[in-house]
């Protein structure tokens, strides 16, 4: 795919794409806010017994375990049930996002067995 960013990894299925939203719009000034992420990612390390009972368009928590330097982003279901864990590329700016006292959601995009893959976005 020819004009992508360079600091994004396109390299996947179109179902495993990261994109960050950057701007756009109209309106005042400033620059782009580095936190308004919008990524396409597969769940890793994925839990049967969550994941099966999983819909397409389910809003799944994403959370920030551990401490540095070994932070971890899971993704929990209803009643804090981890699905899994997100390491796509892309993934360090969230941990740093959240950090900085931010929230994100991983919506459930795809399904396909024991592989899901989830759109990650600001909340």
């Amino acid at each position: 795919m020819s004009g992508s960013s360079g600091d994004r990894d396109d390299s996947s299925s179109s179902s495993g794409s990261t994109k960050t939203r950057t701007g756009g719009g109209t309106g005042g000034g400033g620059g782009a806010d580095p936190c308004d992420i919008v990524q396409t990612a597969p769940l890793n390390s994925p839990q049967q017994g969550v994941v099966s009972t999983l819909n397409i368009g389910d809003s799944l928590a994403v959370v920030l375990t551990g401490s540095p330097p070994r932070q971890i982003l899971e993704v929990h279901a209803s009643a804090g049930r981890v699905a899994g864990s997100l390491t796509h590329r892309g993934h360090l700016q969230i941990i740093d996002c959240i950090n900085q006292g931010h929230s994100y959601e991983a919506i459930v995009v795809a399904l396909s067995g024991a592989f899901v893959t989830v759109r990650v976005q600001r909340v």
